[in-house]
């Protein structure tokens, strides 16, 4: 009698688990590497090069966003566990965001008010310690000078815009940009308020330069001098000149490490207080004085 065979059918094999985890094509894996790669090299590269907080805050978020995806279907974490792509995920997510939050929060947070903008169309020195304005010839006696109105006064024909609301290390200031049409140049301003903290915000003036001036570039200013073509404002190049006006004194000392931190970004900064107010004051009591009764 033949014996009788029981046929037992073949297990299938079961799928390995990287193919699970990973179903897409290890070629259209290198293509999404490549494609993460790209990206992370723009996002660093928005983040280095353009002043814009809004702009740095995208490329913050979009360089997290790829993080997270190369961590999850990357060619390198074929052979992780989902745990610890979960974890990897979230610890490098979060740690890019709480770094770039502590230095754009502040930025975002001075930028909200709008500025004011005052617009002439002259021109005035760029170079140079900026002396008191010619004052008005009405028939009206012209005011005592405080630092605030020469802050205001100061470069009277150049363009300005203003953002009296600006915070630095949460001390109170104000920003401004003089633009000089004749030489198609232009310079910033910073005014401190009265503050216990005024050196420490001073030190991170040199930081929000380009900030103030990117934001500052959202208004186009038309000027020019007679007989000559209309410029803009956008066409004006910084000279690196920044002129500081603070209301409590600064020592020798905090000066020094001032100017180093501005020098460190190739720009350089000037001192206008107390003792330029008293300058300022001196020649409108001589002037009060030599006017015919």
């Amino acid at each position: 009698m033949a014996e009788s065979q029981e046929l037992v059918p073949q297990q299938q094999a079961e799928p390995n688990a990287n193919a699970r985890e990973n179903p897409m094509p290890p070629e259209h894996r290198n293509s999404g590497d490549t494609l993460g790669i790209v990206g992370l090299s723009v996002a660093v590269l928005t983040w280095a090069l353009v002043p814009s907080p809004v702009a740095k805050l995208v490329a913050v978020m979009v360089g997290a966003a790829l993080l997270v995806y190369l961590a999850h279907k990357g060619s390198f974490a074929a052979r992780w566990s989902r745990s610890k792509k979960l974890f990897v995920s979230i610890a490098t997510a979060s740690t890019i965001l709480v770094l770039a939050g502590f230095q754009l929060v502040p930025q975002l947070a001075s930028s909200k008010v709008l500025p004011n903008v005052y617009s002439t169309s002259g021109a005035s020195p760029v170079s140079g310690v900026s002396q008191p304005q010619t004052l008005s010839t009405s028939q009206q006696p012209p005011p005592q000078p405080t630092l605030k109105s020469l802050f205001f006064d100061d470069f009277r024909e150049t363009g300005k815009y203003r953002n009296p609301d600006c915070k630095a290390q949460g001390v109170a200031i104000m920003c401004q940009t003089y633009e000089d049409f004749k030489s198609r140049s232009k310079w910033v301003g910073f005014y401190i308020y009265s503050s216990p903290d005024t050196f420490k915000a001073a030190m991170v003036l040199p930081k929000m330069v380009p900030m103030w001036l990117a934001e500052s570039d959202k208004v186009r200013l038309i000027g020019g001098t007679e007989g000559s073509d209309p410029i803009s404002s956008h066409d004006m190049i910084f000279t690196g000149q920044v002129w500081v006006y603070h209301e409590d004194a600064l020592t020798i000392e905090q000066k020094a490490r001032i100017i180093e931190v501005f020098k460190k970004k190739h720009m350089n900064v000037s001192f206008l207080g107390i003792d330029y107010l008293q300058r300022a004051m001196e020649g409108w009591s001589l002037k009060q004085s030599t006017k015919p009764q």
